[in-house]
């Protein structure tokens, strides 16, 4: 049973902005709760432009780094651009590579590691498979995408072969920095309004300050490039890593959206029929039907099929490329499956919510490559930090932690350092290693420091409601104005509305035995609602309180409201 809470805000800062802005009170109780109560910060979250974004030579650094990349491509040197494998790494990779070679490099080489073989990061076994052979060329500058902040043993062992690397990245620093020419990470530097940027989107000030100097320069190839084609894969990685989606990162896939659904590239093209989704793409779509395709090479062996579909340039190719993706997320899925309902055995046999805090879990053979989703799997259902543990025969164990808003899982790890071998990552997605002979001390460990942190705070799931709704008529004027809030997501999620006293009509429906469809009455408007996952739910035949997001339904060309149910009770 969830706990219901209206979100608090001061009615007179509603009615202010209501009256500044002339639009429904419940949007505007909506902004007021995101803190948006003055006009300046009101006209910049509804009108996201480009001409917003800061100056890319702002990030310390900016000015060396983009000057040794200008001399690279000058003397014709190969450029290796190492990402992730995940989708935020490889768009950054896709848009280094594409920038590159449109302002003039010669030999771009991207490399992505193998999750499996060579795990995150920059590492040496990265770099020897994708080292030139031919040195005729010069020493090759590498740039990394999403990692390479605390890839010490790389980076020396590029500098002994003559070898300048900048990393760009946005990764948590656990400790000091690799001694890199140039490290942009503005986690370096607390304060900074770019902390939240996703790794395409320091990719993306990369970019867009080698074309600034390559136009003080009057460098012809940087004169003609748009930069803007390229917002779509910006769109894509930044909603993928979930970073908060206000600010800079707003601005950047509000305009990638646009792009995504105006003139989407090849690869997306085809991506995106695969995934059956039409146009308009919505932040929703890329977090659940193209993200998990992209994510999905990465997670069962290679990304370089994700980093070739973003790359393509014939349609042919890239629906091949689409439809090998595809299959991989459904083999990504059943092995998802087993390995959660092996977790789940686990841990409902032991788990007391009065007394564990921290959920740790492992197995022996467990795919590496999805642990992670079990890991959020499992915060999801006991709303605790999780912490997911695969074993090879060599008793290795490498793990993926998924958390909750009240535990930062980077100092909760720092807290369990003395058992483990390596780790790093955000305060809600972590990963590290484990010796098996370590791992029971461990999971003490990382249970005693949870139950520190979370032991005085009241765990049980909240249903926040942005506004109370009283009419269909306002359920109406909302939904005209709502596209105007997003896109949403982690930091800007999608208002949650709540309306008291509705009654059922009719029986309801059970869809696939588990997703809820009734169609409700408010104040004599028969209106549909879903509730997607609570099939199994009762439902009360009173009236009853409804929390929802709203969206316009339009199957079958009709436009009507309706309900997506987050919650329902008997009326209060």
């Amino acid at each position: 049973m969830k706990i219901w809470t209206l979100a608090p805000v001061e009615d007179r800062l509603v009615d202010e902005l209501v009256r500044r802005h002339s639009l429904p009170r419940p949007i505007m109780r909506a902004l007021a709760v995101r803190n948006l109560i003055t006009p300046e910060s009101v006209s910049a979250f509804l009108n996201p432009t480009l001409g917003l974004l800061t100056d890319p030579f702002d990030l310390p650094g900016m000015e060396t780094a983009v000057d040794v990349i200008w001399q690279s491509i000058g003397a014709g040197n190969p450029i290796i651009i190492h990402g992730d494998y995940d989708v935020d790494g490889i768009t950054a990779t896709a848009l280094l590579v594409q920038v590159l070679h449109g302002l003039g490099a010669r030999h771009v080489l991207p490399c992505l590691p193998n999750r499996l073989e060579e795990g995150y990061g920059l590492s040496v076994v990265a770099l020897e498979k994708v080292w030139p052979a031919d040195r005729s060329a010069g020493c090759p500058l590498i740039i990394t995408a999403d990692c390479g902040t605390g890839a010490h043993d790389a980076v020396a062992w590029a500098a002994q072969r003559g070898s300048e690397v900048i990393v760009t990245d946005h990764h948590e620093i656990t400790g000091s920095p690799a001694a890199a020419r140039v490290v942009l990470n503005p986690k370096l530097y607390p304060g900074s309004p770019h902390t939240d940027l996703a790794g395409v989107g320091m990719a993306f000030k990369l970019s867009h300050a080698l074309i600034k100097m390559g136009r003080q320069r009057e460098i012809p190839s940087a004169q003609t490039f748009d930069l803007r084609r390229y917002l779509d894969l910006v769109a894509l990685g930044t909603v993928a890593d979930v970073v908060p989606l206000i600010g800079e990162n707003r601005i950047l896939v509000t305009a990638g959206l646009k792009q995504l659904n105006d003139k989407p590239s090849i690869g997306l093209q085809a991506l995106a029929s695969v995934a059956r989704i039409h146009l308009p793409i919505l932040a929703g779509q890329i977090s659940f039907a193209l993200a998990p395709r992209l994510n999905a090479a990465g997670r069962m062996g290679d990304p370089t099929l994700a980093l070739d579909l973003l790359l393509a340039t014939d349609l042919e190719k890239a629906r091949e490329l689409a439809n090998k993706l595809d299959h991989a997320n459904r083999s990504r899925q059943d092995t998802e499956t087993l390995i959660l309902n092996d977790a789940l055995k686990k841990v409902d046999n032991a788990f007391q919510p009065e007394r564990d805090f921290g959920v740790v879990v492992g197995g022996d053979g467990w795919h590496p490559g999805v642990i992670g989703i079990v890991a959020s799997r499992l915060s999801s259902k006991y709303g605790r930090p999780a912490a997911v543990v695969s074993f090879n025969s060599d008793g290795e164990g490498r793990g993926s932690c998924r958390s909750i808003a009240a535990f930062d899982l980077v100092k909760g790890l720092a807290g369990c350092a003395a058992h483990l071998e390596a780790f790093g990552g955000h305060a809600m997605a972590a990963g590290f290693t484990v010796r098996r002979d370590r791992f029971t001390a461990f999971a003490e460990n990382f249970s005693a420091v949870c139950r520190t942190t979370l032991q005085s705070l009241d765990l049980r799931p909240v249903q926040s409601l942005d506004a109370w709704i009283d009419s269909a008529e306002e359920m109406a004027g909302i939904l005209e104005v709502l596209p105007q809030l997003g896109p949403f997501g982690a930091g800007n999620s999608e208002p949650i509305w709540g309306m008291r006293g509705v009654r059922r009509r009719g029986p309801p429906l059970i869809l696939k035995e588990k997703h809820l469809k009734m169609r409700i009455d408010v104040q004599g408007v028969e209106i549909e609602a879903m509730a997607f996952g609570q099939g199994q739910r009762e439902i009360p035949e009173a009236e009853m309180d409804v929390a929802f997001t709203l969206e316009w339904n339009t199957y079958h060309g009709d436009r009507r409201p309706q309900l997506n149910l987050k919650d329902f009770r008997q009326e209060e």
